[in-house]
């Protein structure tokens, strides 16, 4: 899906980019020079295409470095929409965290009962 503005010097071509777990959704745009991230989430029509996405402000970047809706674009930019979190981070890294020092104390408690026993 391309917008209808000729690319000249006056105009960004920018892909809009979305990978879903099982597919990657992308449309190719051109936008006036000083268009934002904002415009072409709004331009590439991603709302309509994924209307159950689940926030009202998508998390974005620009090849992987995080950006804001009002970010302006450079010609050759890809835009990037996040998918949301299944889980959280923190709380993963606490749960291995606990498990890996559950899994020592055990190792350590199997220890000193089969040297007890020796």
């Amino acid at each position: 899906m391309e917008t209808d503005i000729p690319h000249d010097g006056g105009a960004l071509r920018v892909q809009v980019m979305y990978a879903r777990r099982d597919s990657a959704w992308h449309r190719t745009l051109t936008l006036p020079a000083g268009a934002t991230a904002a415009d072409a989430l709004l331009a590439c029509g991603f709302r309509q295409a994924f209307p159950d996405y689940p926030h009202a402000e998508p998390s974005l970047g620009i090849y992987g470095r995080a950006c804001g809706p009002d970010h302006p674009l450079a010609d050759g930019d890809r835009l990037e929409i996040y998918r949301p979190l299944a889980f959280d981070a923190m709380e993963s890294r606490r749960r291995r965290a606990l498990h890996r020092r559950a899994a020592a104390a055990s190792r350590t408690s199997a220890r000193a009962c089969s040297e007890r026993h020796t």
